[in-house]
């Protein structure tokens, strides 16, 4: 009997599992990073003049979420960037990926 290489399989299940563990922690960095944004308008954490009206905005490096008061008005006004909002899931992915695949590459040299 001709024995199968099973490398080939194990090599892609290794990195199919590498980009499934950056993902998760990708979009773990994401939402905190977006929490974090949310904490710098909460009012003890940012005092607004007395000139100055309440707004909100979410996302960093481009903000995909913004919230602001109209004079006049009992409810506040909202809008989205969803194409700024790919942007930040993007570079978040890209960035974390990376520094998780260098992390996996020198973790993987230190055990050898």
């Amino acid at each position: 009997m001709a024995s199968v290489d099973l490398r080939p399989r194990r090599k892609f299940s290794t990195l199919f599992s590498t980009l499934l563990g950056g993902t998760l922690l990708a979009v773990v960095v994401f939402f905190a990073i977006s929490f974090l944004t949310v904490l710098r308008h909460i009012t003890p954490v940012h005092r607004y003049k007395p000139s100055e009206a309440y707004k909100l905005a979410i996302g960093f490096p481009w903000t995909y979420y913004y919230q602001f008061w109209v004079r006049g008005e009992d409810l506040p006004q909202f809008g989205w960037h969803v194409v700024h909002l790919g942007y930040d899931c993007l570079l978040t992915w890209l960035v974390v990926l990376a520094l998780y695949l260098l992390w996996k590459r020198t973790a993987g040299t230190r055990h050898s």
